[in-house]
Formats: structure tokens, sequence, C-alpha cells
């Protein structure tokens, strides 16, 4: 892996397939099955350098919503 690998947690809807998840991308407007603020797009999705931040917002923005909070990694 490149050292220049970028490493970040997202938050994805648990009602997503694994293998194409939808990321919270907070205002992000393309209301395409998900609902405003949300993408399959990973580019656009919010990007949080430490767990217990997005643990944290998951918690506080999405009651009503079952997310997952996922690791991924950018190389460019």
């Amino acid at each position: 892996m490149s050292s220049n690998t970028e490493f970040a947690w997202l938050i994805e809807r648990a009602d997503s397939e694994p293998s194409a998840p939808w990321y919270w991308a907070a205002g992000h407007q393309p209301n395409k099955g998900k609902g405003t603020g949300w993408t399959q797009d990973h580019l656009e999705a919010i990007r949080f350098a430490r767990r217990r931040d997005a643990d944290k917002v998951a918690e506080r923005l999405f009651p009503d919503i079952e997310v997952r909070i996922c690791e991924h990694g950018w190389t460019p």
C-alpha cells in the first residue's frame, strides 16, 4: 500500500448492500433512492479522522436509521 494512502471513517446506511453502500454526504442533493444527504460516491462522503467522531455524529443525527461505521482508504 502506498504511504500516501488516506484513511477515514465513513457513515454507511446499514440497509444498503456492502458491495454498493450509501454514504452520508450531509447536504448532498441527488435524491436517488435513499434521500437527500446520502450518496453512493465515496468521494462525496463526509470523512472522519476518528471512529468515535463518526459514532457520535451517527448517534445524534440518525437515531431512527440503522447505520454502520466503516474505515475506508483512498490512494492518489
